[in-house]
């Protein structure tokens, strides 16, 4: 039998990454990052729109069913100031029942805001012991109840429907 040959290992090159391979690999993934950047942005502001708008569909069906359950007039008021956001007075605060039901958008939901309220020309709406919704001192019945919440360039708008008072995502 013969010897089996011995095998070494060349000693002239070493396993392993050169500095200009690194450096490509990193410049590539750079690139990709910056060019999916921009849409990841977009996406991100049009979920914050989505996710308002839904929240303030929300909010209008407790408003609603808050006034057909006490038999009472519910209102929800769009505010600027002191907060940008929406008040359900009445409405206590879950976990905090001496407070009323605030949703002020700087703090609670990020960089998104209510850009508009409209309910016959007013910033409120106020739902009746039915859950019809009413506007006004007088009570008159909604002709027509829009808000429209945007975060960046990315909106939403939130139909009220005056006949019935449900509120949906249009």
């Amino acid at each position: 039998m013969l010897p089996r040959p011995v095998t070494t290992r060349p000693t002239g090159r070493r396993r392993g990454f050169t500095l200009v391979e690194l450096v490509l690999t990193v410049l590539i993934m750079g690139i990709l990052a910056a060019t999916a950047a921009p849409r990841f942005s977009g996406a991100l502001h049009d979920r914050r729109a989505e996710s308002l708008a839904r929240r303030l569909v929300s909010d209008l069906t407790l408003a609603r069913r808050t006034a057909m359950s006490h038999s009472t007039v519910q209102s929800v008021e769009f505010k600027t100031t002191p907060y940008v956001g929406y008040e359900l007075p009445g409405v206590p605060m879950p976990g905090h029942h001496s407070e009323n039901y605030v949703v002020d958008f700087g703090v609670t939901v990020g960089p998104t805001a209510v850009l508009s309220a409209s309910f016959d020309g007013g910033p409120s709406v106020t739902f009746d012991m039915y859950g019809q919704p009413r506007t006004g001192t007088a009570f008159t019945p909604l002709s027509s109840g829009t808000v429209v919440v945007g975060s960046g360039s990315h909106t939403r708008t939130v139909v009220v429907d005056p006949v019935t008072g449900r509120a949906r995502v249009q």
